[in-house]
């Protein structure tokens, strides 16, 4: 049986937004809560990489204590992007997990069905990665721990652009019709970085927990 981890991104300085998105409440939890409760329904261990000394490192993790097999690491090369925060998860989950299923802090729309999407259909490539309209997805894909070397070395030679790692390796693509059998509007490749996205994030997100209005 594949194992699959989890990792979360949160390691963002939240510009645009003006305050932490990890913290952003929707529906009654904060947004990094919501996130790890979704990836949960596929995948285990899940892993929060984030920068050191965040102040609401405390925070969530007292919201979080229910949730079993969730762990933090501080991000190897801070200020590096988000590539930077892919490899010190999975240099942190080797040898336990064959492969890691990264998304964002700030991909509320996430969903179980999406995940095993994105999950069952993994033939084994080094990346499974959506494409829509030729715009690649990154921070919603599947890595395999065997390509961590091969990452690595990119890394080091400069590389900080993590869609181009579908260019080192065998990819897997995941067409917008396949995501659209279970996520008909794409939902799931929007992340919130403005204000103005948080409240279409309310909206929207109260519309897909509640769909009959209860």
């Amino acid at each position: 049986m594949r194992r699959i981890a989890g990792v979360v991104l949160a390691g963002g300085e939240s510009r645009r937004m003006g305050r932490p998105k990890a913290m952003l409440e929707i529906a009654g939890e904060p947004m990094l809560a919501r996130v790890i409760r979704q990836l949960s329904s596929g995948c285990s261990p899940i892993v929060v990489v984030s920068a050191a000394g965040q102040p609401w490192h405390s925070v969530i993790s007292g919201r979080l204590s229910g949730h079993l097999g969730v762990f933090w690491e501080v991000d190897r090369w801070p200020g590096e992007g988000p590539l930077g925060g892919i490899l010190t998860a999975m240099i942190a989950l080797q040898p336990m997990v064959d492969a890691v299923l990264v998304c964002g802090c700030d991909q509320p729309f996430l969903s179980p069905a999406v995940i095993s999407k994105l999950i069952d259909g993994w033939q084994g490539a080094m990346v499974r990665m959506p494409v829509v309209d030729g715009q690649r997805y990154p921070l919603t894909a599947l890595y395999a721990m065997s390509f961590l070397p091969e990452m690595l070395r990119q890394f080091e030679a400069g590389e900080r652009r993590p869609r181009r790692l579908a260019d080192c390796g065998s990819t897997e693509w995941v067409s917008a019709a396949e995501i659209q059998q279970v996520d008909p509007d794409l939902l799931c490749l929007r992340n919130i970085n403005t204000p103005d996205d948080y409240e279409n994030a309310i909206r929207v997100c109260s519309q897909v927990d509640n769909p009959n209005g209860a």
